[in-house]
């Protein structure tokens, strides 16, 4: 496994949150990556295994640690954050991540960078038929880092 630095510049907005401007390739992957991790969650969704069930736990319960979601009035969960992400960039008006969701992002995408290994080993502990699904060949865990210039 290796990890994938990724570079951003913050972004001059009119609006009250900082944004961060990344290379178009590193939004891609970024993307491309968290809708991996929806659908990863979402094939996993139905395993019977122990450590898959606290791992899908973790992924819907509302965190503390995580933004105020105003829509539904709660906090927000791993899943509802990630999803959020997704439908603002790819359908709303939101065009660039703030510095608080590249972190947040950078943790959860960290977690799931070993998801499809451990989702197999899972399905071997319980001496069930093999657990598969797809690999990418793409687990890499990422760093976000700010660069004052932009190259």
């Amino acid at each position: 496994m290796t990890v994938k630095t990724i570079h951003y510049w913050n972004k001059q907005t009119s609006a009250n949150t900082v944004y961060c401007e990344l290379r178009p390739e590193d939004m891609q992957w970024v993307m491309n990556k968290i809708i991996q991790i929806l659908v990863y969650m979402g094939e996993i969704g139905i395993s019977r295994n122990k450590e898959l069930k606290e791992l899908r736990n973790w992924w819907i319960n509302p965190n503390p640690d995580l933004p105020f979601n105003t829509y539904v009035r709660n906090k927000n969960s791993p899943y509802s954050f990630v999803s959020g992400i997704v439908n603002n960039i790819k359908f709303g008006n939101q065009r660039d991540l703030s510095e608080q969701q590249l972190t947040i992002l950078q943790h959860i995408i960290n977690i799931f960078s070993n998801v499809v290994d451990m989702v197999e080993e899972g399905a071997l502990k319980v001496k069930k038929k093999a657990v598969k699904i797809q690999k990418s060949g793409d687990n890499d865990q990422v760093l976000f880092t700010k660069q004052f210039f932009k190259e």
